[in-house]
């Protein structure tokens, strides 16, 4: 538990001075509820920090909490968004996400 609560002040730290990684895996923390508190406004403002600076997978996790309505109100249009700019920028698990909710085959909105 100690452990944890400096991991994540490491992670504050480096956040604080812009490090993207860092800016993330916070945002991470707080989606998945595991380490801390499950907070999604938390999360989708980190990742909405990280997203527009070109972290491919900060794109995709923002794209995430857009499709599930996740600390924002849902949007398949800025989720579609999201997903393609990481895709863009590298994260190829963006194809399979844009594949399965925006084909044709699967509607959600």
């Amino acid at each position: 538990k100690e452990a944890i609560a400096q991991m994540i002040s490491y992670y504050n730290k480096a956040a604080e001075k812009g490090n993207l990684i860092a800016i993330n895996n916070l945002g991470l923390i707080y989606y998945q509820g595991k380490m801390a508190p499950r907070d999604y406004n938390k999360a989708f403002e980190l990742f909405s920090i990280a997203a527009p600076q070109g972290h491919a997978l900060a794109q995709r996790n923002l794209a995430i909490c857009y499709l599930k309505g996740q600390g924002t109100p849902r949007s398949m249009q800025k989720a579609k968004k999201w997903f393609k700019e990481a895709l863009a920028n590298g994260d190829e698990d963006a194809e399979t996400w844009i594949k399965h909710y925006f084909s044709g085959r699967r509607r959600i909105d």
